[in-house]
């Protein structure tokens, strides 16, 4: 991935400052550790919603926040800085999402 170390976008190990040693793979990522995460933190407080919201505001959820870790980790696979800059704005935009139904909803 071009010009992608400086961006750090794909930053060294923990500890290894400047050993020059990259990251094997997205789950190494702490945002994407974070975001898994909070999926599981969802899943389990969603899953206290009442039944009659199993198929409206719990699945809109559970589908907003599990697409934050999913963007993430598709973006590490693009190419280019471009294209991974692109996927990483989606889970952005998904987490406000997110944001908002947790808000509006007061769960």
């Amino acid at each position: 991935m071009s010009g992608s170390k400086g961006l750090g976008l794909r930053p060294h190990k923990q500890g290894s400052k400047d050993s020059g040693e990259m990251l094997k793979n997205y789950k190494e990522l702490n945002v994407w550790q974070k975001s898994y995460d909070l999926c599981l933190k969802i899943y389990k407080i969603t899953a206290k919603f009442p039944k009659e919201e199993r198929y409206g505001l719990t699945s809109q959820i559970r589908r907003a926040v599990v697409s934050i870790p999913s963007n993430i980790a598709e973006g590490y696979g693009r190419k280019t800085t471009a294209d991974y800059l692109r996927m990483l704005y989606i889970p952005m935009v998904q987490f406000v999402n997110w944001k908002h139904r947790y808000y509006w909803h007061g769960i």
